[in-house]
């Protein structure tokens, strides 16, 4: 099996690793993991600083966003079809991704 094959399966199988769950309880400790292995550590810098800065903004924002909408209609449904529909649009977006040959990184 050849290296990129490795770990692509590694990185898939995760929760076999001794204490897995114990050291990683959210898959969402992974993200720097998989953005390497599906575009390349060359560009893994640049792609995690727009990611945690979108996140950072999301966080920071939406929840102020919502709790207008709430006050507004006096329900909290706008605001939860909003957060499903971007996050639908993100599980989009990310289906369409094409990944990056694993061994032009020289892992």
């Amino acid at each position: 099996m050849s290296e990129p094959a490795k770990r692509t399966t590694s990185l898939l199988n995760w929760e076999q690793a001794p204490s897995a769950r114990l050291c990683h309880p959210q898959e969402d400790h992974f993200i720097p993991l998989m953005a390497a292995e599906l575009f390349g550590v060359k560009v893994l810098g640049r792609l995690m600083g727009v990611v945690l800065t979108a996140d950072g903004v999301a966080e920071a924002t939406f929840p102020m966003l919502i709790g207008y909408s709430r006050d507004k209609s006096g329900s909290y449904r706008l605001g939860f079809v909003i957060l499903i529909a971007i996050a639908l649009l993100g599980a989009l977006a990310v289906s369409r991704l094409s990944k990056v040959p694993a061994a032009s990184d020289g892992l």
